[in-house]
């Protein structure tokens, strides 16, 4: 009778893997062996098949192309300041409650970013107040990512600080993204984190409380 086999966990495939050559015999060990250290070849692919299977049920959306964009789970509860959840907003956005250096944390999760993809950008979308009647005195909003190792609780900066860079009241009150790019980071999940921090608009009598964050989104390298 066969026996099933079933891979017991989705292990990336160790290599080298050892090829029958011209004029030798395959054998029960070479081909359906399901023990280690010496699987046979039908085990080894059968792992990695389960390997592929669980890297395409983590992604969150599709493909275009070499690299796609996925959108974050909801925000963080708000981490510095004054913020208030819109209610029924239906994806966990929040507005500044208070004029002030607010500062809110969106967390990059694993559905987003798979352990062992590369990270080249990163963005937030936000809709400020619209009542902005000029930018003098104001320093605009700001955004930069942070991996932190779990097992140092040391958060290490990836990339530079980006500061909002719209030219005008006008195109500050219309809805709009602020984004880092450049960047070509490999998630390891082992033993990190990644967060994206937010700080938000300070300064002068043209600072307004209503800022909203709508969520953040990454560009990634497909596997």
């Amino acid at each position: 009778m066969p026996t099933p086999y079933t891979p017991a966990s989705p292990a990336r495939p160790a290599f080298p893997w050892n090829l029958v050559k011209d004029g030798e015999v395959y054998n029960f060990d070479s081909i359906q062996q399901s023990v280690d250290p010496a699987k046979g070849l039908f085990a080894k692919l059968m792992d990695g098949i389960a390997y592929l299977l669980a890297r395409v049920d983590a992604l969150a959306g599709g493909i275009t192309g070499a690299s796609l964009t996925l959108v974050s789970a909801a925000p963080a509860i708000p981490t510095l300041g004054t913020w208030n959840q819109v209610v029924g907003s239906g994806s966990g956005n929040y507005s500044t409650g208070a004029a002030g250096n607010n500062a809110i944390a969106l967390p990059l999760d694993a559905a987003s970013l798979p352990d062992g993809c590369t990270l080249t950008g990163v963005s937030v979308a936000i809709a400020p107040n619209n009542s902005h009647a000029s930018l003098v005195g104001l320093s605009l909003p700001s955004i930069f990512l942070y991996e932190t190792n779990t097992t140092t609780g040391v958060s290490t900066q990836i990339g530079g600080t980006v500061t909002d860079s719209s030219a005008s009241f006008t195109a500050y009150n219309l809805p709009h993204r602020i984004s880092i790019t450049g960047l070509s980071t490999t998630i390891d999940r082992s033993h990190k984190h990644y967060q994206l921090r937010f700080l938000a608009e300070t300064g002068g009598a043209n600072e307004l409380a209503g800022l909203l964050v709508l969520g953040a989104a990454v560009t990634r390298l497909a596997f």
